[in-house]
């Protein structure tokens, strides 16, 4: 990758910004780093000027998809309609990762500067790629030469790579009596077999990777949501492409953005 002059001002700053929000997590990803190096980092500069053409590659899942115990507060199996809504909860969770990957390009499209007059298209990509990906996502290999490895097969100035790893969802009424108001993931729920809320977390990050295999950003955080009857799959897909494109805003606001790459 090319290297360009430091600025030490703005790196560390961009450096604060990048780490903070992973340092906050409780489980980081692989990917990134999770406080103060103890190694000298081989930092590169890429002026955020992207291109006119991003092509939006297919969300890469990481881990299985929880799978939720058909079970009651007191340890109780459920039966009829209580046990299909707990059925139909693990299908809302795993439908959430589509609508995030739905919503993303349109919120980070919605952030990027004014002057950027370029639109998003979708990408295919090779199972193969997808695999690396993988690898490069759950720390098998280096995510940054998955990334630079993913880019050489697809077309565009820019690829956004898009994932979601280590999904963990709890059915609140296995653990909370019935007719209990609480708050979950920002929201107050009621908890009865009727509404079998569903208290959800997990990684989510994203990368912006430039045809010659430079590395605009790369992001990602853990976050929570709960799915409720209201809250529904739709609603916690596109709120999670929210808060994670919320929180790049600091990034994006900047003028130069830097992303840092391990040994």
């Amino acid at each position: 990758m090319p290297h360009r002059p430091l600025r030490t001002l703005l790196m560390l700053a961009a450096a604060a910004l990048l780490i903070g929000p992973t340092v906050r997590s409780a489980h980081a990803g692989p990917g990134l780093p999770t406080g103060l190096p103890t190694h000298e980092l081989d930092w590169g500069w890429a002026p955020l000027e992207l291109g006119s053409d991003i092509r939006v590659a297919p969300l890469v899942v990481v881990g299985p998809l929880p799978e939720l115990e058909q079970v009651g507060f007191l340890g109780e199996e459920l039966e009829g309609t209580a046990a299909q809504l707990r059925s139909l909860r693990s299908g809302q969770i795993a439908a959430v990762t589509e609508s995030f990957s739905d919503a993303l390009p349109g919120a980070l499209a919605s952030a990027l500067p004014a002057g950027w007059n370029g639109h998003f298209s979708d990408a295919r990509i090779p199972a193969s790629t997808r695999t690396q990906l993988a690898a490069g996502l759950d720390g098998r290999r280096s995510l940054a030469s998955a990334l630079r490895g993913a880019v050489d097969r697809l077309p565009g100035e820019v690829v956004l790579f898009q994932w979601i790893s280590d999904i963990e969802a709890q059915p609140l009424g296995a653990t909370t009596a019935p007719g209990t108001t609480l708050r979950a993931a920002d929201r107050l729920v009621y908890v009865d077999e009727h509404t079998d809320p569903v208290l959800a977390e997990a990684t989510v990050g994203l990368a912006l990777v430039a045809a010659d295999g430079e590395v605009f950003l790369r992001y990602e955080d853990r976050y929570s949501f709960v799915i409720t009857g209201s809250n529904t799959s739709q609603r916690a897909g596109r709120d999670l492409a929210r808060r994670l494109v919320d929180d790049l805003h600091p990034l994006l606001d900047e003028p130069t953005v830097a992303t840092a790459f391990g040994p």
